[in-house]
């Protein structure tokens, strides 16, 4: 009588295959998490990229040139902003402006602000919109943040 062979896996071989997939799991769902945590921090940096180009364009409409050195070190806070998962609790930026010559001066916004976790983006520590001790981490000695834009401003002629 022939005797049938058992075909098959032992318990010892599904057990490594389980825990191979689990670990490829895991391993999946940590980078998707990751992945959804970087496209809300992506999404919230673009807001703030908007508000900073919105704040700099105010700055075109200044009727006299000379004026506009009055808005340097001046800071304002924007309101809060809400996301899917990731808030912005706070934001706080500073207008630089710097005279290049007679006829030219460099208008450069910076922002700096909060978000969950109370993680600050920039340079300003405490959302104040003023260099404190300690915040210039840099050593360019002004505030300075991933929300950084800038323009140069003409004098009207005429």
């Amino acid at each position: 009588m022939k005797r049938k062979s058992k075909t098959g896996f032992t318990l010892t071989e599904l057990m490594l295959a389980m825990a191979i997939f689990a670990i490829a799991i895991i391993g999946i769902y940590s980078m998707y998490n990751a992945s959804v945590a970087l496209i809300d921090m992506a999404g919230t940096l673009t807001q703030m990229i908007n508000a900073a180009d919105f704040k700099l364009e105010s700055l075109y409409d200044v009727a006299d040139f000379a004026s506009l050195d009055n808005y340097n070190s001046q800071s304002f806070n924007l309101p809060e902003f809400g996301f899917n998962s990731i808030a912005v609790s706070g934001a706080t930026g500073v207008y630089i402006i710097t005279p290049l010559n007679d006829d030219l001066k460099r208008a450069t916004v910076v922002i700096s602000y909060k978000i969950k976790g109370n993680r600050i983006i920039g340079e300003d520590a405490n959302l104040n919109g003023l260099l404190d001790a300690g915040e210039d981490l840099n050593g360019d000695s002004r505030l300075s943040s991933p929300v950084e834009l800038s323009t140069i401003i003409a004098r009207r002629q005429g």
